[in-house]
């Protein structure tokens, strides 16, 4: 019988501890990893810049721009633009007067068929501000204008540069209607009551007169009133503002025409109608009082003298 042979166990190995690796610790962020990134993507964009054509362009045109308003805060900063200015704009100047190019002669007309006067002529010129030698290219008709309007016998005013060395002014007044006897003095009056220009006693001659403090901004009223009745404005030669309240006419037979404070129209009516029949404002001087509604009252010129208290009513 064959022999067993026994043999030992071996005892189990024993596990050894598995050593486990250290916590892996937050790493530091680097200094420079942030201006790498930005460098890399300055890189980047440089580089889309040089091969695209359209981007290359507008970045020059940024870049040039900025330079130049660097340039420019600097001159004007320093006063150089002022300087730099005033010097090209006085070799232009100068290039232009050598070339013929500046103001010579100023011609002043009327248009519309109407006249200027010498005093207006001269006011004209006066107000348009132009000087002998002005360079051409600085008049502006506008500017010119303007002036010229802000003149209260002025309607319109036409503005045009005659090259290569004139100006002319075209001026339509406005028409004069009656003159404005204050104390010694006399003014031309519009139909509107605005002063246009002084008189001379010759110049008046034709013009019905108005006389008294407030005439010429009563005068319009008036104006309007006789145009409807034309026999009563042939007849009258000047009219004379009493108190600021009422009109008295001076006929030019050597009559007189005392109107009402109110309904001054429907008194001139009344005169112009009995006209025809009485001639009262042709045949012979006397006084015809009206001032009393629908009523009129004629007084020689003896009788009317007397009757009428120091400074009129």
């Amino acid at each position: 019988m064959p022999q067993v042979k026994k043999t030992r166990a071996r005892p189990a190995p024993q596990s050894r501890p598995v050593r486990r690796a250290p916590a892996s610790r937050p790493r530091k962020a680097q200094a420079g990893g942030w201006t790498m990134k930005l460098g890399a993507w300055a890189h980047a964009q440089i580089r889309q810049v040089e091969y695209d054509p359209r981007l290359r362009t507008a970045v020059t045109v940024v870049a040039c721009s900025a330079v130049a308003a660097v340039f420019v805060g600097v001159m004007v900063a320093s006063g150089m633009a002022r300087d730099l200015g005033n010097g090209i704009a006085a070799g232009a100047a100068g290039a232009s007067r050598a070339a013929g190019l500046s103001v010579q002669g100023l011609d002043v007309q009327a248009q519309g068929g109407h006249r200027l006067t010498d005093l207006q002529r001269r006011e004209a010129a006066e107000t348009s501000g132009l000087q002998r030698d002005d360079v051409m290219f600085s008049v502006s008709p506008r500017d010119v204008r303007d002036r010229l309007m802000s003149l209260p016998w002025v309607e319109s005013v036409t503005v045009r540069r005659l090259w290569p060395d004139r100006v002319q002014i075209l001026i339509e007044p406005r028409p004069a209607v009656a003159v404005w006897q204050k104390g010694g003095t006399l003014a031309f009056i519009d139909a509107a009551g605005r002063l246009l220009a002084p008189a001379s006693t010759r110049q008046a001659r034709g013009f019905a007169i108005v006389v008294g403090d407030g005439a010429p901004t009563a005068a319009p009223a008036l104006f309007a009133d006789l145009a409807r009745q034309p026999v009563v404005a042939r007849a009258t030669e000047a009219a004379q503002r009493i108190g600021g309240r009422r009109w008295t006419l001076q006929l030019r037979s050597g009559g007189e025409v005392l109107l009402p404070e109110t309904g001054q129209a429907a008194a001139i009516a009344q005169l112009a109608a009995l006209e025809p029949t009485h001639g009262l404002l042709t045949r012979y001087p006397a006084r015809l009082d009206l001032r009393v509604p629908g009523r009129l009252i004629i007084r020689q010129p003896a009788e009317a003298a007397a009757s009428t208290p120091t400074g009129g009513v």
